[in-house]
């Protein structure tokens, strides 16, 4: 499970998420548009991608659905 962190182009001033680990929040992003350097905005709300734990609740929900576990 990682964090979406919002960079802002250099350049052309795109605003864009990424999804890195929070070690590398700070380290540059490339601009998806113009490819140059982006920063890191601190302090914006940020989520997380929940797309690993999808099958372990699938899972959950199937087994309870069934009685087990």
């Amino acid at each position: 499970m990682s964090p979406i962190f919002v960079y802002k182009c250099i350049r052309c001033e795109h605003k864009f998420e990424k999804i890195r680990a929070v070690k590398m929040r700070e380290k540059f992003a490339e601009c998806p548009k113009c490819q140059f350097p982006s920063k890191f905005i601190p302090n914006q709300d940020f989520s997380f991608d929940m797309r690993a734990n999808k099958g372990k609740k699938m899972r959950r929900k199937l087994n309870a659905k069934q009685g087990i576990g």
